[in-house]
């Protein structure tokens, strides 16, 4: 919010422009956005701004109790706010400005958003399907029964033969497809995926993170 406020003048994100020290509260922030720079703020962006305001003078305070569960959702929903807030005035995609280590913190928190839809490295996409698509990055092969066991088969990244994202599953070029992609083929017999993980007539294959001596050497 202050970066935006800023965008309209350098001196609008100190208290007292004057004399340019103390940056401005949220509350004063919200104010200015709307009466000086002519930021259009709807009213559900209002209300995340205010709550979020209440909840961080709490934490300052220490007027508040430890309940995980409700501050969770507290969270979420300040993270909503803010992926699309960012989206909304700065013309960008937060996902482009968070760190890759925490890209399956993302998806679980965009998961977990009231709107069934986001925009998601560019493209809109349902809510719960980021998340998938960082899941399966990790799961990089599928093992088979054996006689002895079993055998561990790397699965094939999308390699943009349907242009540059999966038309089903919504990946992007070199990466893994989702879970039952109709897309993907089945290493084993070069068939439809789908059918080998769901039938046990077929090749009776299931998806595997690999670990040392399964999958790994």
């Amino acid at each position: 919010m202050k970066h935006v406020l800023q965008l309209q003048h350098p001196l609008f994100i100190f208290e007292n422009i004057d004399n340019p020290k103390n940056t401005v509260s949220l509350t004063l922030c919200l104010d200015r956005l709307k009466s000086i720079a002519n930021i259009p703020i709807d009213e559900k962006e209002e209300r995340a701004i205010k709550r979020a305001s209440t909840q961080r003078n709490k934490i300052v305070h220490h007027e508040y109790e430890l309940n995980p569960d409700y501050y969770r959702t507290v969270f979420v929903e300040l993270f909503e706010f803010v992926h699309y807030f960012h989206a909304k005035h700065l013309s960008g995609e937060l996902h482009d400005r968070i760190d890759s280590k925490l890209w399956r913190t993302e998806a679980e928190l965009l998961a977990q958003f009231d709107n069934e839809w986001v925009t998601y490295r560019g493209k809109k996409l349902p809510s719960s399907l980021p998340l998938d698509i960082v899941v399966a990055q990790r799961y990089t092969t599928v093992r088979k029964p054996t006689e002895d066991g079993y055998s561990y088969l790397p699965r094939e990244r999308y390699c943009g033969e349907h242009g540059s994202e999966c038309p089903d599953c919504g990946v992007n070029n070199g990466e893994f497809h989702t879970s039952f992609c109709d897309i993907e083929s089945c290493p084993s017999c070069g068939g439809q995926l789908l059918m080998c993980l769901v039938s046990p007539e077929a090749c009776n294959v299931e998806y595997w993170i690999p670990t040392r001596g399964k999958g790994l050497p």
